[in-house]
């Protein structure tokens, strides 16, 4: 569980759940970027980051983005 007081001290609180912490440069937008949840860039954050092929950001196994992989 993260602790949400903790976030965005440019500290990461490994025992409060953050596996970042940029501070203000936390982003939810920037490529492998530290999201602004103190949690590093994932598959399903609706960024396509540098080790997906594609990130739509759901769970849906019939799409193009299938697992952040293209489909076809």
């Amino acid at each position: 569980k993260i602790d949400y007081k903790l976030i965005g001290d440019e500290k990461v609180n490994i025992a409060a759940g953050e596996e970042c912490d940029e501070g203000f440069n936390n982003n939810d937008n920037v490529i492998d970027g530290c999201r602004t949840t103190c949690l590093g860039a994932f598959c399903g954050d609706n960024v396509k980051d540098s080790d997906e092929e594609c990130d739509d950001a759901n769970n849906v196994s019939t799409d193009a983005c299938v697992n952040c992989l293209n489909a076809f």
